[in-house]
């Protein structure tokens, strides 16, 4: 059994796919050097909808290892981030904007490998993450449909 990606925008609801209610302040996003872990920060939080190894699971979502979006600054990113944009809702209110800026540095590292011929992620897979259900999908098992 496959997983179907769809070209359709996304709704807002959030679906954290172990079916365990976290919020961010309960998760361990801290590195021994006492600071915001970018890659944990995106494998949880983005990468349900803009890939774990930066690909995008959704056509309307960059793909960062590619290069998407990142002739913008960083100031640029972060304002999306913070405002939504397309079907990306706001995430002003949900996570500290120390952590999107760190999540942004990552994305930027994803690219930088990928460029340097090495794999764009070398970081574990998180137990948990956020995936947005594309608008319209009535299925409540959606991520787990059959290729067609």
């Amino acid at each position: 059994m496959g997983i179907r990606l769809s070209a359709r925008p996304l709704t807002l609801g959030v679906l954290l796919l172990s079916g365990a209610s976290v919020v961010a302040s309960e998760l361990n996003l801290q590195t021994g050097s006492n600071r915001t872990d970018g890659a944990t920060i995106f494998l949880k939080y983005c990468a349900g909808c803009h890939g774990f190894d930066g690909f995008a699971a959704y056509s309307a979502a960059p793909s960062f290892s590619m290069g998407d979006r990142l002739h913008k600054s960083d100031s640029e990113l972060l304002q999306s981030v913070l405002h939504g944009k397309g079907a990306m809702p706001s995430w002003e209110d949900k996570l500290p904007v120390s952590m999107l800026v760190s999540a942004i540095q990552y994305l930027r590292l994803m690219n930088r490998r990928i460029k340097s011929g090495q794999p764009p992620r070398k970081d574990k897979l998180p137990e948990y993450y956020f995936r947005f259900r594309p608008a319209g999908e009535t299925n409540t098992h959606w991520w787990l449909l059959q290729v067609e």
